[in-house]
């Protein structure tokens, strides 16, 4: 990863890290430290960006749905930290073509497959969150939610149990 396309995606994330091996970690997926013996990659800075994503959502959507209730709410988080939408703000900004994949793993494919963008996003919020704190991430993730207006929700389940209780009596 050259320093040219590390300047280039923090003009694309709007973020600039103070650290940049931060960055850099977040961008490491385990194949390319497997193959090269590094003892860091972006799967536990992933899992910190799911847990700063999750609360800047539910913060958002408690503050965007004053009235409603707890279980739509989870609905509507559900929907918006699903795989698939995060996948989709990653191609947005084309953080596929940042990822650090090892030589066994690295294709077109793999740079656009949608569980690897949505675990790069996660690790991405991860690693603004540790670099600049809570509002960072915030303002990074906001730029994202702020522009999905309508939230559709494909809880099936949910939606089959509200029918046939409501045609059924039971």
């Amino acid at each position: 990863m050259t320093n040219k396309s590390l300047d280039k995606l923090q003009k694309v994330i709007e973020y600039k890290f103070n650290n940049l091996e931060v960055l850099i970690s977040a961008l490491t997926h385990k194949s390319y430290a497997a193959e090269t013996g590094l003892k860091y990659y972006n799967e536990r800075m992933e899992f910190l960006g799911d847990s700063i994503l999750s609360a800047i959502v539910a913060e958002n959507l408690y503050k965007r749905y004053p009235l409603e209730a707890e279980g739509k709410l989870s609905q509507l988080k559900s929907q918006i930290v699903s795989a698939q939408n995060l996948s989709q703000w990653a191609k947005e900004i084309k953080l596929g073509d940042y990822i650090i994949l090892g030589k066994s793993e690295d294709s077109a494919d793999a740079r656009n497959r949608e569980s690897l963008l949505c675990d790069l996003f996660e690790a991405v919020v991860g690693a603004i969150y540790l670099d600049g704190g809570f509002d960072s991430s915030r303002k990074f993730v906001l730029k994202f939610l702020d522009k999905q207006t309508d939230i559709v929700i494909t809880d099936y389940k949910s939606r089959l149990q509200e029918i046939a209780q409501s045609e059924y009596k039971e």
